[in-house]
């Protein structure tokens, strides 16, 4: 192409004693010529297989190839560069046009450059730049606030934490401790954190108690109490699901993508879902108990963890008003209350109360794989996911008698006992950016505990 791009300015010579329209014609010519041979010759010819970075973690990447040129099946090998300038290669079979790459073993924060090529195709890719993530700090403070005389009950169930100057948490407040300003509030149940003191919200609520809340924002909140209390604006409005609703059946804990797409799970098989018009009870088998979801806030897709009276334990997937089972664990020997899921890398982390494991299911992949195994007596009944080198995991310590906090940052688990508080009932953990926050009640009291870092 260089060459063609050359031989037009011999035209020059061709102007030499021609008139002046004749020049101007071969001007205009060779202009035009000119600017097809300088696209021709920037324009690089796309790669044969494309490479897409996925996901990525403090050890791992995730890469999605995309075949072009080649044949399948095929054998291609993968060049990985780390940041010391080595190189490492290993040999992958493809027999798919998209392929999911996984690669290990890497370090923190560090930067690699990955490409493919097939020297039997003579192809090749893009060259990939894949920088880890770094690991977080695991210097954690506690702070324990207790609410409640220890004489009549009262509880936490569940917490949000907008941030650290905006933390909701609901439950059940004993009526003597509902007065806000010499006033006597009715079972508001609600209390919050306004950044220099707790504040019970002026709601007349019920009387049992409220079990969940999911945010969108501020302004907007629901909580869960059998049905649907929707806060908007400073205005409460009870919304009950219409429905064939059996013995047992209520909306206990929710989760939602946005303000269209919200679910809420309970006892007994109850599963419901907003799609921003209007709720809808979506049947389930009965013999399943929900005790908590999350979901892909990308997707809108949920996740609901269930056990039966078997200690059968499933992971429902709920898309739209369709279920399906994405995980099934069938054996007594397993006790699952919560289910957590990083939003960057697409994980479920699930902790195995009895087993003392936590096992990590790939959204994308289905792949379940246990990742630790925790030694000592220790459950856990909470989790809340920040991001893959960020999450939390909190239950009782059931050789002694105070709570234990499990912390993934990345690459470690570390584990911090609170002996200060009993292991009585642990309602649910919600955690934020430097801040996590667990609630639930002993004594009689209930409890908030604040965790810093």
């Amino acid at each position: 192409m260089f060459q063609e791009c050359n031989l037009l300015f011999n035209g020059w010579d061709f102007l030499k004693g021609k008139n002046l329209n004749s020049q101007l014609s071969f001007l205009f010519f060779i202009i035009a010529l000119l600017l097809i041979c300088c696209i021709s010759c920037d324009t690089a010819e796309p790669p044969d297989n494309k490479f897409k970075l996925e996901d990525v973690s403090c050890t791992e990447a995730w890469i999605t190839l995309t075949t072009n040129n080649l044949p399948l099946p095929a054998t291609i090998t993968l060049k990985q560069t780390n940041p010391n300038g080595d190189t490492k290669s290993q040999i992958l079979n493809l027999n798919t046009k998209d392929s999911l790459l996984y690669i290990d073993s890497l370090l923190p924060n560090q930067t690699y450059k990955c490409k493919v090529s097939s020297i039997q195709q003579q192809v090749s890719s893009n060259e990939l730049s894949v920088t880890t993530l770094d690991t977080t700090s695991q210097n954690f403070s506690f702070e324990i606030l207790e609410f409640g005389d220890g004489f009549e009950s009262s509880y936490f169930n569940d917490v949000w934490v907008f941030d650290e100057n905006n933390i909701w948490a609901v439950g059940y407040i004993s009526p003597s401790d509902t007065i806000v300003n010499g006033t006597p509030i009715i079972n508001p149940n609600i209390i919050r954190w306004n950044g220099i003191k707790w504040e019970l919200e002026p709601f007349d609520g019920t009387s049992s108690g409220i079990d969940g809340i999911w945010a969108v924002n501020p302004s907007l909140i629901y909580f869960a109490f059998g049905n649907i209390l929707k806060y908007q604006n400073g205005v409460y409005e009870h919304i009950i699901v219409p429905g064939n609703w059996q013995m047992g059946q209520r909306i206990e804990k929710l989760w939602g993508s946005s303000e269209s797409n919200i679910y809420g799970v309970g006892p007994w098989g109850t599963i419901v879902w907003y799609n921003g018009v209007k709720w809808t009870k979506i049947e389930y088998d009965t013999q399943w108990y929900f005790y908590e979801i999350t979901g892909n806030k990308e997707t809108g897709v949920g996740y609901a963890v269930a056990i039966n009276q078997s200690s059968d334990c499933i992971v429902v997937k709920l898309e739209n008003s369709a279920t399906e089972i994405f995980y099934r664990q069938l054996t007594s020997d397993i006790k699952i209350h919560s289910v957590t899921l990083t939003e960057l890398n697409n994980f479920l982390y699930i902790p195995n109360d009895w087993q003392n494991t936590i096992c990590r299911i790939s959204e994308k992949t289905g792949k379940v794989e246990v990742i630790h195994q925790i030694t000592g007596s220790f459950g856990m009944e909470q989790s809340s996911a920040v991001s893959s080198n960020d999450i939390y995991f909190f239950g009782p310590d059931y050789s002694g008698i105070g709570v234990w906090l499990l912390h993934f940052n990345g690459i470690r688990y570390k584990t911090l006992e609170i002996p200060s508080v009993d292991r009585d009932n642990l309602g649910s953990l919600h955690a934020i950016k430097d801040l996590a926050v667990s609630v639930g009640f002993t004594n009689n009291k209930a409890y908030i505990i604040k965790i810093r870092r």
